[in-house]
């Protein structure tokens, strides 16, 4: 009995290798963001309130990062969640000096990772450049980090946030380029994000860096809150 066969069959194998590898891809990716899920919960939750952070957690967070990277090591996620956790253990206030550097390291080194991955990501360049204004060493590398944060994403509202205080508490060092790149974000954050004042006003506060904000400031209410919060620190000075 004759049957009969395409000449072609043989190109379908091809294809069929294909979809089955992209499936077990999309299949192992797809478990790693499911073992990243309970640790961002546990990072953000500790983020918002650093005393309900425990080691054990902590510890377990950890590893289930490092797994999902093992299973996708392209996703400059994972390295982020893993910076924002050391970070978190750095500032345990009962952590030892040797302990602080030691997560400082890793938050850098895994900020590093996920640019790597993702060189225009403008918060990861805003975090990286919050790493390095712990140490003074690193001043140069912070400025950088600095400046690219702002290059890439000086409008993303997390990115703000972040550079804005960092912009204020550094400024003494900041190039006049960059000093006055961080007003024009100050002035688009001050639009754009009304809850933002809190975070001026307290950074403003601690850096003495009122005569720079008070121009920028044309609702009164914000003038009142900054004028109420200086004279609070002066009463406490000088009681």
């Amino acid at each position: 009995m004759h049957t009969n066969t395409s000449p072609y069959r043989w190109l379908y194998l091809p294809a069929a290798l294909i979809s089955v590898i992209l499936m077990l891809w999309s299949a192992r990716w797809g478990y790693a963001e499911i073992l990243a899920i309970t640790p961002r919960h546990n990072i953000s939750q500790w983020e918002t309130n650093a005393n309900t952070l425990d080691q054990q957690s902590a510890k377990e967070s950890w590893g289930r990062l490092q797994k999902a990277i093992i299973l996708n090591s392209n996703n400059a996620e994972f390295y982020m969640d893993l910076a924002r956790l050391a970070t978190l253990q750095a500032n345990i206030p009962e952590a030892s000096i040797q302990d602080q550097q030691q997560y400082q390291a890793l938050a850098t080194h895994n900020l590093k990772q996920a640019l790597e991955r993702r060189p225009t990501w403008g918060v990861a360049w805003a975090k990286l450049a919050q790493s390095y204004a712990a140490d003074n060493s690193h001043t140069a590398d912070f400025i950088k980090a600095l400046e690219l944060a702002i290059y890439f994403e000086p409008y993303e509202e997390v990115s703000q946030q972040l550079i804005i205080p960092l912009g204020i508490a550094q400024w003494n060092i900041l190039p006049d380029t960059i000093k006055e790149k961080t007003i024009n974000i100050i002035e688009h954050a001050l639009q754009h994000q009304p809850k933002i004042i809190y975070a001026l006003i307290t950074a403003t506060v601690q850096n003495n860096w009122s005569e720079h904000l008070s121009p920028l400031i044309t609702h009164k209410w914000h003038k009142d809150l900054l004028n109420n919060a200086m004279r609070k620190k002066e009463s406490a000075v000088h009681p």
